[in-house]
This record gives C-alpha cells, sequence and structure tokens, in this order.
C-alpha cells in the first residue's frame, strides 16, 4: 500500500473512531528508528501537528523541517536546538495529530489528507508536502520536537551528525538557509535564529 494511501485509511479510521477534539493520532514511519518513548512524548504534546526531527536519507541529508520565507520557498534551518520549534512543514516520519485538524480540513471540504502530486515536469511532491499545504492554507502551524531525533534508516542512520558533516564539507548550501523561524507563543517553543558565522 502507497503510503499517501495507508495515512488516509489511518486517518479516516481514527475519525470514525474518535470523537474528542484533542484525541491524537500517532504515526510513525518503519524506515526510521524511533526511541522507545517517542509515542507517549508526541501524543502528550498540545500542538495540533508535531514531529520528531528526522533527516532526509540522500545528499543534503537535511532536517525535514521547513519554514516559508517571504519569497515562498520552505526551506529547511541549517542549525537549530534540540527544543520545539514552530514551523510550515514538519515530515510524518514520527508524527501526531490532533482529531480537531483533521475536522478542521473536513470543514474546509477536504476530504484527502495525504496524496503524491506529480508534475508535467517530472517532479513530484510526497503526501505529508501534500498534508502541509492543506495545513498552511487553512492556518494550522505545524511543529517539530527537535529532542527528539528519528533517524532515518539506510545502511547508516541519518540524524544530526550527518547532516553536521554535510554542511560543513558544503558551505555553500548554508547560504540558502532561512534567517528566521515562525515563532510560536506556547511553552517550550523557541524562535529559530539564523546565527552568523
Amino acid at each position: 500500500c502507497r503510503t499517501d494511501a495507508a495515512r488516509q485509511k489511518l486517518a479516516n479510521a481514527f475519525l470514525d473512531a474518535t470523537d474528542q477534539p484533542d484525541d491524537t493520532l500517532v504515526m510513525l514511519d518503519c524506515d526510521h528508528t524511533h526511541p522507545p518513548d517517542v509515542v507517549a512524548r508526541l501524543a502528550t504534546r498540545t500542538e495540533g501537528v508535531i514531529g520528531g526531527l528526522a533527516f532526509k536519507r540522500s545528499p543534503h541529508h537535511e532536517p525535514l523541517w521547513f519554514v516559508r520565507q517571504s519569497d515562498g520557498i520552505l526551506r529547511a534551518p541549517a542549525e537549530f536546538e534540540p527544543v520545539v520549534y514552530a514551523c510550515d512543514f514538519v515530515a510524518t516520519c514520527a508524527i501526531a495529530i490532533k482529531r480537531w485538524v483533521f475536522q478542521e480540513l473536513r470543514d474546509r471540504g477536504h476530504r484527502l489528507f495525504f496524496k503524491y502530486i506529480y508534475y508535467d515536469n517530472g517532479e513530484s511532491n510526497a503526501e505529508d508536502a501534500f498534508f502541509a499545504d492543506l495545513c498552511m492554507q487553512a492556518g494550522i502551524q505545524h511543529h517539530v520536537d527537535c529532542s527528539l531525533v528519528i533517524p532515518h534508516i539506510r545502511n547508516e542512520v541519518v540524524d544530526e551528525n550527518t547532516w553536521a558533516d554535510y554542511a560543513a564539507a558544503h558551505p555553500e548550501i548554508l547560504s540558502e538557509r532561512p534567517i528566521e523561524a515562525a515563532p510560536h507563543s506556547g511553552e517550550e517553543v523557541h524562535t529559530w535564529q539564523h546565527q552568523e558565522q
């Protein structure tokens, strides 16, 4: 089953089985390693959408959370602390979504929450980008817990050290990173600030 179809089936079943706005669906991808307390850490958060910190499996190995910049482009921060940040798109590798989020999207006429998008030029967006787009249109903020690292599995794990090593070897990619992440007013959430080097 494709991941977009699997996530959609889970979301539909979750909506059918629950009725409280703060009921929480936690999804964990099988191509990551997850700490034993991942479900408890995600499910007990109050944010509508919060994910763990994952990294792209292939180069650039960038962190899989993104902030929309003034030019409209989503970019991943190059530097961050092990805290919770508000963002515009967090990957669904390990994610908790409150029922009210799905209900808000349904109330806006959306029946599909996760969908691959294929473009004529051969490029595509994964299902988590589609979900993030719906949330952005609805004004639903995403969050990432950078203290909850969810390494991607390949022949080795891809984590913050992989990203740091790659960024150090390719300093030109740092100039493409955001200057400031979106602020969040909740407790234990920090605004990411670029640090000039």
